[in-house]
């Protein structure tokens, strides 16, 4: 999956629509480029229908990516990070698989899209797992309760 690169570098989430309509996986890549304080671990992206199409393709390009690291497999549904819902923790993810081994990778792509209710445009987000980091957190656009910005 790949976001068109003028959007990655052009977009403006405080006053581009466009941004309310992206997956998390899409929203990440272009925040990419954008941060200079801090950092969003390597990302590969996939939607259900291209994993149901082309399941061996995707394990390849994921362990020549990764090599020999421990990942995270991370649900992208159109049904979370949404304008009016956000759905956290509704969706699988799967901490610690090892690029290593292609069933546990595998099996844990295949309990992601199955526990994702879209009709094979949700996306499979995977990355590696984070390690001896000093700060984590969650970045929001706006408030849930009235939509002001922050």
């Amino acid at each position: 999956m790949y976001v068109d690169d003028d959007l990655r570098r052009e977009f403006n989430p405080s006053v581009d629509l466009t941004w309310l309509s992206l997956s998390k996986a899409q929203k990440l890549l272009c925040l990419q480029a954008k941060l200079s304080s801090c950092r969003i671990l390597p990302i590969f992206t996939f939607t259900a229908n291209e994993w149901l199409q082309q399941s061996g393709e995707i394990l390849n390009r994921i362990s020549n990516q990764f090599d020999k690291e421990d990942l995270i497999v991370r649900s992208s549904s159109t049904e979370e990070d949404c304008r009016y819902l956000s759905n956290a923790g509704a969706f699988k993810s799967i901490l610690n698989v090892s690029a290593l081994s292609e069933s546990a990778l595998h099996n844990a792509i295949k309990q992601v899209v199955d526990s994702m209710p879209g009709e094979g445009m949700d996306e499979v987000l995977v990355q590696p797992m984070m390690t001896n980091f000093h700060y984590a957190g969650v970045a929001s656009s706006h408030c849930l309760v009235n939509e002001s910005p922050y």
